[in-house]
């Protein structure tokens, strides 16, 4: 039986005896995209947790359990917006890509709800997109495509966050906010900072560098004094 690409509803066909079943049944399912959350648990790890085409008919997916290693979850290859919590408890990461790899996933943060949307092959984020959200990081990091703000925390020692790469008119604000301990800011890829291949390092606390896409593989760095 022929059915929809994305939800995996099955289509009414011509001559089909009792049509009325197959039409209510996808009218439940349009039903749940809009209206239904579910609790998916994902404990253990490390691996991958490959959700179903029935669980993705959720609108609100929550994943709970303790993670003893990083969990990857995957969803089909296919256009798909969601809603996402992450309940988790332990030690590890847990992150969120279309099956297959190969594009742009997120992380999903403990305790905040992300709306996500999916082009079949990359992750977007649309929450950091739309609303002035602050990524806290307190050890290496590879920033996301749509990360706006990210405050780093040397309180603990030294390390490194490397940026996305770059696009035109693309902005990222990177902040130390921790100890006087180096914050090291590296290109992503064959990138360059104001041309140059060299990494660029904050060494006081409150400075920040305000990074702006000048081209698809050069960033603009300005040095923001304190105050």
């Amino acid at each position: 039986m022929p059915q929809s690409p994305i939800l995996i509803i099955d289509h009414v066909e011509q001559g089909q005896s009792q049509k009325e079943v197959t039409v209510n049944e996808g009218t439940d399912i349009l039903e749940r995209k809009i209206t239904s959350a579910s609790n998916i648990d994902v404990a253990g790890g490390p691996g991958d947790v490959d959700l179903t085409n029935d669980q993705v008919r959720d609108m609100r997916l929550e994943f709970s359990g303790i993670l003893t290693g990083n969990v990857t979850v995957t969803v089909p290859a296919r256009n798909m917006l969601y809603m996402l919590k992450n309940n988790t408890t332990g030690a590890f990461v847990l992150d969120f890509e279309v099956i297959g790899g190969g594009g742009a996933n997120i992380v999903l943060d403990r305790n905040y709800v992300h709306w996500i949307w999916t082009d079949g092959v990359d992750i977007f984020d649309i929450t950091r997109e739309l609303f002035d959200y602050v990524t806290d990081v307190s050890t290496t990091y590879q920033a996301l495509p749509n990360d706006r703000k990210i405050n780093g925390n040397t309180i603990g020692g030294a390390f490194t966050i490397t940026l996305p790469q770059a696009a035109p008119g693309k902005e990222v604000l990177i902040t130390s906010v921790g100890a006087a301990t180096a914050l090291t800011i590296a290109r992503g890829g064959a990138d360059t900072m104001n041309a140059s291949a060299s990494n660029l390092t904050i060494t006081t606390q409150w400075q920040a560098i305000k990074f702006v896409g000048e081209s698809a593989t050069n960033w603009l760095a300005h040095r923001l004094t304190v105050a």
